[in-house]
């Protein structure tokens, strides 16, 4: 499985100085990883769809919710440094981007996001209405 976001995708929507002496690479694969299990867990289930390929996913619309989920939940908090148990600039940031992480995915369940005629197209055809499960007497 291949990253949906790289850190030039992250560099475009925050500085961060000093730059980490490694790349991001872990917390992106964990931010991709995050990503597809919500994916398959909350966007699929509630469509009835059964059967699931990774490849027939537009990765390319996944890059924000990727960059969001990966600096709200992993690069900003580690680049916190906690004094007198008070939240600093990087705590701030990481709440933002768990705001835009939340907003970003409500997009998401309205795009056409997986190619359900597996034509490389992703358009609107390919977009599965929600429906909502419901209770019924016996």
């Amino acid at each position: 499985m291949a990253n949906y976001a790289l850190d030039s995708d992250v560099y475009d929507v925050i500085e961060i100085n000093p730059l980490p002496s490694n790349s991001l690479v872990d917390e992106l694969t964990t931010a991709t990883r995050d990503v597809l299990h919500k994916i398959k867990y909350e966007y699929w289930p509630p469509r009835s769809i059964t059967n699931f390929d990774e490849a027939n996913l537009d990765t390319t619309a996944l890059v924000k919710l990727t960059v969001y989920r990966a600096l709200g939940w992993y690069v900003c908090p580690s680049l916190e440094s906690y004094q007198n148990g008070e939240d600093g600039k990087w705590a701030k940031k990481a709440a933002y981007f768990q705001k835009m992480f939340e907003e970003e995915w409500l997009i998401i369940q309205e795009m056409p996001i997986y190619d359900f005629d597996e034509d490389t197209v992703f358009e609107d055809t390919d977009a599965q209405p929600f429906i909502a499960k419901r209770w019924k007497r016996g």
